[in-house]
């Protein structure tokens, strides 16, 4: 996994990892709320296109199988277990899409 990076490289990798997900309250001021400009993104409103492997299984069965909740959120309902065995990758497609570096820009209102 690490085994070609320098101690420095690898020090720096597992100082990136975050302890929790991106807090986002929405995509900022002035802007589409998350929820909204994720549907608008996937309608294909916007010049950006989406492709996803095949093989990326696990996102083309969130894709798939998940739900919103009441509030329009995506739904992660435990198994009996106390998992949630959907909607890690859409969540994580979600926190990329939405991040301002990446196409998250393009939720700005237009005037």
């Amino acid at each position: 996994m690490l085994s070609g990076l320098s101690i420095a490289a690898k020090a720096n990798v597992q100082k990136r990892i975050p302890n929790r997900n991106p807090q986002y309250r929405s995509i900022g001021a002035g802007m589409l709320g998350r929820r909204v400009f994720l549907n608008e993104l996937l309608e294909g409103n916007y010049p950006v296109r989406i492709m996803v492997d095949p093989k990326c299984d696990e996102l083309i069965k969130d894709f798939q199988e998940c739900t919103q909740d009441a509030n329009g959120k995506l739904a992660k309902p435990k198994n009996k277990d106390g998992h949630e065995p959907r909607g890690h990758m859409m969540q994580a497609l979600e926190y990329f899409l939405c991040h301002p570096k990446s196409v998250g820009y393009l939720a700005k209102i237009k005037k």
